[in-house]
């Protein structure tokens, strides 16, 4: 058997055909076994499978990882100094066959590499792209941002030598394997910082042209599979150097990427803790960073210091007279305190905020102000004031309408449908929860989806078509989940839980209901889900365990103010005592 390194064969050798396939990298599993065959079984545990995830699937990284454990280095030490040193530290050795850093220069600094120059900047800017790069049109633009001469030739040089990945079927993107993007992040340091910049100013531009208009799908599917990769660069960015007269272009695009990033489920504040330190010296961009990183505890449901960070914020937008972001930190602020049931708090900061819209824009009609009265008109709605909520919310989506923000449209629609629901005109609610789902779609606003299937699912419910509620309601716990979206999973759950009651499945609906009881009470509130727990048990006749449940769910309504769910709990308590 003869092994090569990269694609290219030997000439005038008479091979065999059809040829064999190139050796693929391992999966987890296959890796796995290996380490158990070279060491043994009992050196697999999290540091190990850690380690394995972190290496790629490369052959020789296993089999040298595997080599260091049997030798007797414990895997949590072995992990750790992956964290600090990489590939350096899978090494028995000084040749390409016990050195996976060895192995790497080979290819690196093989004479195919060293012809052109422009090569070895590609593979460092390809190095800072952990999702890689997308193949087709777009490598044009990459080409031009990097200022090279042909980066398909190029590409093909790094595919032969085998440093990148361009005829993967099973993805659309260029892609390195971790361990050779760690090494020449590590070693070629002067292409690195030459290609940082270049890189920065590629995603800017893409950045800038989406801004914050997620509904576009042109925008969508670009910006989408390229998160992590501006997170990566942002970040790389941020512990550079940055002149003093960039760094509020990097901020303001920072903050689109926060925007997207939100939007689709990526809750990383790495790159924003960065920035803040960044910007200690500067009071407005410095605020500009306390409203992103509050914005993302807002997404991930801890509420108490998405508060702490808005009103920081809207401190010193009020202190620099940037009345207008000051507008934007109160309106997320009430939200905020509205989600905590603190009603009247949030009622006084969303009008304030109101105010200054009005107060900056006049009559002019545009998105911010729409959103605050949406804000007004949920409240309401939480109320129980529903004619002041429909008031609100049909100003507000006529605002909207009029401002082309669909995924403003699908959120108010969506609430006037529970409008329509608590004064029982089924009919019209199922109507506008329908109308939302489409608007939803159309927009490409998953979040928004999974409300509105959540909507028909209560509607479903009132009518009796208990599978049509039922299927409503798994979808959009499905929509949540992948979302990380732990608030709204609870309220869909309580209510699939009270769906598998009334179908008589007593142990699926304990078996739905049991991994939400015990969630992060500080931040998030389970009462729901634990009154259905204890309507459960009551239904089933263990009086004991339905006791405690509704106990433990007014003590948390009691603590969240939430009066409403006080009051559920009575009426579950009293039926419990009957």
């Amino acid at each position: 058997m003869i092994t090569i390194r990269g694609e290219q064969r030997p000439s005038k050798v008479a091979w065999s055909t059809p040829l064999l396939f190139p050796l693929s990298t391992l999966s987890l599993e296959g890796a796995r076994k290996i380490v158990v065959n070279i060491a043994n079984e009992n050196t697999i545990n999290e540091f190990t499978i850690r380690l394995l995830e972190a290496i790629d699937g490369i052959p020789l990284a296993i089999t040298l990882v595997a080599t260091l454990l049997r030798d007797g280095e414990d895997s949590a030490s072995l992990w750790t100094r992956w964290s600090m040193d990489s590939t350096q530290i899978i090494n028995v050795g000084d040749d390409r066959q016990s050195s996976l850093d060895c192995s790497i220069a080979l290819s690196v600094n093989s004479s195919r590499m060293t012809k052109n120059p422009e090569t070895r900047l590609l593979l460092a800017a390809l190095s800072l792209l952990p999702d890689g790069f997308p193949k087709g049109d777009t490598l044009e633009s990459l080409q031009n941002c990097l200022g090279i001469s042909s980066i398909h030739t190029i590409l093909q040089t790094l595919h032969t030598v085998a440093l990148v990945q361009v005829n993967n079927p099973d993805t659309s993107r260029i892609q390195m394997l971790s361990p050779i993007r760690l090494f020449c992040q590590h070693f070629l340091a002067q292409e690195i910082a030459d290609a940082l910049p270049k890189i920065v100013n590629h995603y800017l531009d893409i950045l800038k042209a989406a801004g914050y208009n997620w509904e576009n799908s042109v925008n969508y599917y670009k910006i989408t599979p390229e998160v992590r990769n501006m997170h990566t660069i942002f970040q790389k960015l941020f512990l550079a150097e940055i002149q003093k007269d960039d760094l509020a272009e990097f901020i303001k695009a920072l903050d689109y990427l926060t925007n997207w990033s939100t939007y689709i489920g990526y809750y990383s504040k790495d790159t924003i803790q960065l920035a803040l330190i960044k910007t200690e010296h500067n009071c407005f961009l410095h605020a500009n960073c306390l409203f992103s990183i509050a914005s993302l505890y807002l997404w991930e449901d801890d509420y108490i210091h998405a508060i702490e960070h808005f009103k920081e914020a809207a401190n010193i937008f009020q202190e620099t007279k940037a009345f207008l972001l000051q507008a934007r930190a109160l309106r997320l602020l009430g939200e905020t305190l509205c989600m905590m049931s603190e009603l009247d708090k949030g009622e006084i900061v969303l009008r304030t905020s109101l105010d200054l819209y009005t107060a900056e824009n006049g009559i002019q009609v545009t998105q911010p102000q729409a959103d605050v009265k949406f804000g007004l008109g949920s409240l309401y709605l939480a109320r129980g004031q529903l004619q002041d909520a429909e008031r609100y919310l049909t100003n507000a989506l006529e605002d909207y309408e009029k401002t082309q923000d669909l995924i403003g449209q699908a959120k108010a629609t969506g609430a006037l449908a529970q409008i329509h629901k608590f004064c029982d005109n089924l009919i019209k609610a199922e109507e506008f929860a329908n109308q939302a789902l489409e608007i939803a779609k159309k927009a490409n606003y998953a979040l928004g989806e999974g409300a509105s299937l959540q909507g028909l699912g209560q509607i479903y419910l009132c009518t009796d078509r208990i599978m049509d509620a039922h299927q409503a309601l798994e979808k959009a716990l499905l929509i949540f989940k992948h979302r990380k979206q732990f608030t709204d999973q609870l309220l869909v759950v309580e209510m699939l839980g009270k769906v598998y009651i009334q179908l008589d499945q007593l142990s699926a609906a304990e078996t739905l209901l049991k991994p939400y009881h015990s969630m992060d009470s500080n931040t998030i509130n389970p009462g729901y889900v634990l009154t259905t727990l204890g309507w459960l048990h009551t239904c089933g006749d263990r009086l004991d365990k339905a006791k405690h449940y509704l106990n433990a769910a007014l003590q948390l309504h009691q603590k969240f103010k939430n009066r409403l769910g006080q009051a559920n709990v009575f009426a579950h308590l009293g039926i419990m005592y009957l």
